[in-house]
């Protein structure tokens, strides 16, 4: 579309590109260097801190769904390897009374 039709004059879509691509340098810089982009903050007069505690506050009740979730999983996870455990020491004992018996009863038919 030519630039009239957006209302814009040349000059003012080069303008607007121009900032454009500003935007986008600095968010290229703060991806590679974190460090930018909590300067950049703080000039604007934002602390790191401040931004930190706003996110979780805000965020507190995804947070405590996701450690829910969490929790949830970790009992699941629990209650299966105690129910492995539970069918392993079954099993060993199935097995080992077995092996008695074998060797109980080979030791009968010898001794006959």
């Amino acid at each position: 579309m030519p630039p009239h039709e957006f209302g814009l004059s040349s000059s003012e879509l080069d303008e607007r590109e121009s900032e454009i691509e500003s935007v986008n340098e600095k968010i290229e810089q703060w991806a590679t260097d974190p460090r930018a982009l909590d300067e950049e903050l703080a000039s604007a007069g934002y602390h790191a801190t401040y931004i930190l505690t706003k996110a979780l506050t805000e965020g507190a009740s995804e947070i405590d769904a996701i450690d829910t979730r969490i929790s949830t999983y970790e009992h699941r996870r629990y209650s299966v390897l105690r129910e492995i455990d539970r069918h392993n020491e079954s099993t060993a004992r199935r097995l080992d009374k077995a092996a008695f018996e074998i060797i109980d009863g080979e030791f009968t038919e010898a001794a006959e």
